[in-house]
């Protein structure tokens, strides 16, 4: 009951600072429009991810199917460069 309390309040809140301001309506949209985009990519990334290390498809239909080849040493070395990036100290 509390916690419906809440979330209405949260509701009736976020409808309001949206009408005060119509940028705010902007930036909202703007905002889901792009986490919707990052989880089209993160789902495409997913797939693509288990095609390539648990081999669902031959070779051919995988090449077909994403276009590039099945590399997975080539993609470790990428993935261990990117983490390598964000663990380096920040001057």
């Amino acid at each position: 009951m509390i916690k419906n309390l809440i979330i209405m309040f949260l509701f009736l809140a976020l409808g309001l600072l949206l009408i005060q301001n119509p940028k705010n309506i902007n930036v909202l949209v703007k905002d889901a429009a792009t986490t919707k985009n990052m989880i089209v990519d993160g789902a495409d990334y997913l797939h693509e991810t288990i095609d390539r290390q648990f081999e669902v498809h031959s070779e051919e239909e995988f090449k077909k199917e994403h276009g590039v080849d099945r590399n997975i040493q080539e993609r470790l070395d990428i993935l261990k460069k990117k983490i390598k990036k964000f663990e380096e100290p920040v001057a």
